[in-house]
């Protein structure tokens, strides 16, 4: 079995496409008597090249490690990984924010209306509007993990001892904090009325400051490293390592808190009626009255689930926490004699997903804990129930016919699922009942019993009407029906983790630079690797075999004979490769993405995650990646060339300032404008980022909409 450990961190359609054919719909407003209405027009246009704009499918809303969540006045803030900032006026619907920086942001506080995040190597992410912020660099090394705020002064903390200190986010003043011990995190709070910082860090360091300038370290009640320190019911609270949990009044003084946490805390909070909250690993624990409850255990009714929490806020009616793989979770009482019941705002599946691939008209995903997710579209997934005998079994490989669709994985696991059609009955909105054919293709999964083999199984494909798979010890199997399996003799006890069609047969690898080929599945020959790296995946594009694999590992071949090795550029696994609208795309461990149009030079265009992906698939332009926690990521290579976005609503008048657009979900659009119809002026880039294909956008015209043409141009 392959594992990673991953750190807690057709012709005329191509040259259409490479063309980059545009079409344009054009509304136009003249002045009363000229013209009023609207037009659709088609036309080539080119445009500059777009980076590739990655899109949650699963964990949704999205599956970024949140590392900190601010919130005031039914508006809230999340903060995560690869600069990614996401906003919500009802912690239900979050919407991703451009930070304009890929660094990893560890902290946001709210001064007013105004955004303040900081984040790895001293960047600072501040505005007014969520859709309007700036990103600046402190020019240092340090990261900075703790941010707060008082109505004048904000304090940002970080590596290094480092503390900085700004009016408005714009300039910031580095200050001697005493220690060179990494900060983890501050506060801004006021006990018995006078204003007073406090910062906690490693090895249990505090110190408090009255102005965020200068710093008087207090006696340290803990060598654990502190993680978070937070103003709450008028008390500071400190948490950290191994369930450290302390509160003070004053910032000086601190007294242990009997939690019951053993695990490793990273959140506070405070709740109605003074209650408190802590959570931090697989712990949530809850103050009422005088009783500490653990929120995981089974005595509460309803329970948040298992997970890593790294933030937690009280937004007046509600805890809301928020943590690992974007997990966020409210905490409510429908009366104060109830217990706190928790609501997940998702419940997708966060299992490692090892494969993905496009089987006639369904994507399929698989993975750990019997993990079979589908999908139409790439966007919206469903969990498929395995065969009962597999529910604890890890499928490491999906692949099959239009026909059938196979899944193999640990200890010889094998699953099929056949396109076929059941008839099902139900009533329809009017009271009738009517008949419908339903396709099976992907809903019902049979198990292979007895098992052919004891040899976990990881490759799987289609070859000369019989599936192949392949898997440990030199393990390849062939059937004609996907249910009766036959071993065939291999020359090598190698795990063979990918097996693959070429124009000369088929060509299994695996590891220790393992190549086998045979030209009919049954007679294999082992030939003489370039490499010793594990060759992880094998794929066939366009008479190319391109083989990808350990320390950034890219082999490329014509007859699976001789290989030539590709420099990527990278040192990491590389897991999969596919080819979408006449580009090449690798996926590997922490969220690398490598294309190439030649083979030769490799770009690392990486996504909106650090997780590892292990499968690539692709269907009409879209790019479908999966890997660890159940992330699925979606981008659209080529542009949807059918049904433009249309104008539903645009302005006619100066007071106006509204569009409304309709098109197909996941198109990115420009907005332009002309007085003459031969003279555009380039407006902002537009996302149709919703299911339903619709956005509004608001946007003050600097004319007279009534003399302005407007046209929506496609970009990829």
């Amino acid at each position: 079995m392959s594992l990673f450990l991953e750190p807690s961190p057709p012709p005329s359609k191509d040259t259409l496409q490479e063309e980059r054919m545009t079409f344009i719909s054009v509304v136009s407003s003249f002045r009363i008597g000229i013209l009023a209405g609207a037009a659709v027009l088609f036309a080539a246009a080119q445009g500059s090249q777009m980076p590739p704009l990655w899109r949650w499918s699963n964990p949704t809303p999205h599956g970024n490690n949140i590392a900190d969540l601010a919130g005031a006045n039914s508006f809230y803030v999340q903060v995560a990984d690869h600069g990614q900032v996401y906003t919500s006026e009802d912690v239900l619907n979050w919407i991703p924010r451009a930070s304009h920086t890929t660094n990893a942001l560890r902290a946001v506080v709210l001064q007013g209306q105004r955004i303040i995040i900081v984040g790895e190597r001293g960047t600072v992410v501040f505005g007014d509007s969520p859709d309007r912020l700036t990103a600046i660099s402190l020019a240092t090394d340090d990261w900075l993990e703790g941010v707060t705020a008082s109505s004048a002064t904000l304090v940002a903390v970080g590596d290094n001892g480092a503390i900085y200190t700004s009016a408005n986010g714009d300039q910031w003043q580095r200050h001697n904090s005493g220690t060179s011990e990494w900060l983890r995190s501050v506060a801004f709070g006021t006990p018995g009325g006078t204003g007073l910082f406090v910062v906690a860090g490693e090895n249990g360091f505090l110190a408090t400051s009255p102005d965020g300038s200068t710093w008087q370290a207090a006696a340290r009640p803990t060598k654990s490293h502190l993680n978070r320190v937070t103003w709450v019911d008028g008390q500071f609270l400190a948490v950290g390592d191994a369930g450290t949990a302390y509160s003070s009044a004053n910032g000086r003084v601190w007294t242990r808190l009997p939690t019951g946490a053993t695990n490793s805390l990273y959140a506070a909070t405070a709740a109605a009626s003074g209650s408190l909250l802590v959570a931090g690993e697989n712990e949530a624990r809850l103050k009422e009255g005088s009783v500490w409850t653990d929120q995981l255990g089974v005595s509460v009714a309803f329970p948040p689930p298992p997970a890593t929490y790294t933030a937690a806020i009280w937004d007046g009616t509600s805890i809301v926490l928020a943590g690992r793989t974007g997990v966020v979770v409210e905490g409510f009482k429908t009366n104060a004699q109830n217990p706190t019941a928790w609501l997940p705002i998702s419940e997708p599946s966060r299992e490692w997903l090892w494969d993905v691939k496009r089987l006639g008209d369904f994507y399929f995903a698989v993975g750990d804990l019997g993990s079979i997710l589908t999908s139409e579209d790439g966007r919206r997934w469903s969990q498929e129930l395995p065969p009962a005998s597999q529910f604890s079994s890890v499928y490491l490989g999906i692949g099959g016919s239009t026909n059938l669709a196979v899944a193999v994985g640990s200890g010889g696991t094998i699953a099929i699922s056949t396109n076929s059609y059941e008839f099902v009955a139900s009533t329809n909105a009017v009271g009738i009942t009517i008949t419908n054919s339903v396709s099976t293709f992907g809903l019902v999964w049979t198990a292979i019993e007895p098992k052919p083999v004891t040899n976990d199984l990881q490759g799987v494909t289609f070859f000369n009407n019989s599936f192949v798979a392949s898997g440990g010890a030199g393990t390849i199997l062939t059937s004609k029906d996907g249910v009766n399996w036959s071993r065939q003799k291999t020359p090598t006890t190698s795990l063979l983790s990918s097996v693959a069609p070429f124009d000369g047969g088929l060509v299994a690898v695996g590891k220790n630079g393992t190549i086998l080929t045979s030209p009919d599945g049954s007679l294999w020959t082992l030939l003489s690797a370039s490499t010793t790296n594990w060759i992880y995946r094998i794929r066939h594009f366009d008479g190319t075999l391109v083989a990808v694999g350990q320390n950034g590992t890219i082999l490329t071949s014509s007859n699976a004979v001789q290989w030539a090795s590709r420099k990527s550029g990278v040192t990491a696994w590389l897991t999969d490769v596919e080819k979408v609208g006449g580009k090449l795309f690798v996926t590997g461990t922490q969220g690398t993405v490598l294309t190439s149009t030649n083979l030769d030079s490799w770009e690392n265009i990486g996504t909106i995650t650090g997780k590892s992906l292990f499968g690539a698939a692709s269907s009409e332009g879209q790019l479908v990646v999966a890997g660890v926690e159940g992330v699925i990521l979606r981008t659209r290579i080529s542009p949807v060339l059918k049904n433009p976005p249309k104008f539903v609503r645009h302005p006619v008048m100066s007071s106006d300032s509204g569009f409304v657009f309709a098109g197909e979900p996941d198109q990115r659009f420009r907005l332009d404008r002309s007085v003459d119809l031969l003279h555009w002026t380039e407006g902002p880039t537009l996302d149709l980022n919703d299911d339903t294909g619709t956005l509004i956008h608001l946007d003050f015209l600097p004319n007279d909409p009534s003399t302005q043409f407007y046209r929506t141009q496609l970009v990829p």
